[in-house]
């Protein structure tokens, strides 16, 4: 499981660079003394000088990508290597430039009520992500075709589980290979490749069995399957749609692929 993660977080970088950018070209067309706070009900409580609010967001929300960059390279990719944290990378980005941006748009007189612009904000980039996934999903629903010779090859059906822990359907993986080469698992953010000799044991979850994940998970599901990996910080948590088949069949593989 090599290779390196900072190709998915390029969009998050875009992000970070456009706003940024943005900023500083407003910024002489922004009054001297600019709101930088307001209550729940919309209304400015708080001022200060147009460079602080430039300059504190724009260092805001590089600090928020550096740091979830730097925490995907040296600790979430090494045990489970994936374009998740890029994808929340970018998201969290958006998430910030809607806010700086009706910020701006305020003081330019743009819009007249804060609550309405990020409202407005949030719910674009809302439907820009499930775009961006569904139209991701029909791309790997198309590609499987070409796996057909796999030994093995399994869609998934997520638990509500999946959806609760990760309150984002996009982070749910779709696909589940068993090849001689290991366990592959692919999806709309997932491109996992786990070499047999890498994994310990794929097993039934028991009721109230400790995950092993680095966010320690107690659950009661019974309709998963957990494949541990051994030497590392974290295991994985799967739905396939036949659990006895794909118990057995991993079983056949982890048997004839011995680990070493």
């Amino acid at each position: 499981m090599t290779g390196s993660p900072i190709r998915s977080h390029l969009p998050a970088l875009a992000i970070v660079v456009i706003v940024i950018i943005a900023g500083i070209i407003v910024l002489p067309s922004l009054p001297e003394e600019v709101v930088i706070h307001y209550d729940s009900a919309g209304n400015p409580d708080a001022y200060g000088p147009s460079t602080v609010m430039v300059l504190l967001f724009s260092l805001f929300i590089s600090g928020m990508f550096v740091f979830t960059l730097l925490l995907d390279v040296f600790l979430i990719y090494p045990v489970l290597p994936g374009k998740m944290m890029g994808a929340i990378n970018a998201i969290a980005s958006a998430t910030i430039s809607v806010i700086y941006g009706t910020a701006l748009a305020m003081e330019l007189g743009i819009i007249e009520n804060i609550n309405i612009g990020i409202a407005f904000g949030l719910l674009t980039v809302l439907v820009v992500c499930f775009i961006l996934y569904f139209l991701e999903v029909r791309r790997l629903d198309e590609s499987v075709g070409t796996l057909g010779s796999a030994e093995y090859f399994e869609k998934t059906r997520p638990s509500w589980f999946y959806y609760l822990f990760f309150l984002s359907i996009p982070l749910v993986p779709r696909y589940l290979l068993l090849s001689s080469r290991g366990i592959g698992i692919m999806g709309a953010l997932y491109r996992i490749t786990i070499p047999w000799y890498d994994i310990e044991s794929v097993t039934a979850m028991k009721v109230g069995e400790k995950a092993g994940l680095p966010v320690k998970i107690y659950h009661t599901f019974t309709n998963l399957v957990l494949i541990r990996i051994s030497g590392k910080k974290a295991s994985l948590i799967i739905s396939p749609e036949r659990r006895d088949e794909y118990l057995r069949i991993a079983g056949e593989f982890m048997v004839g692929n011995p680990r070493t």
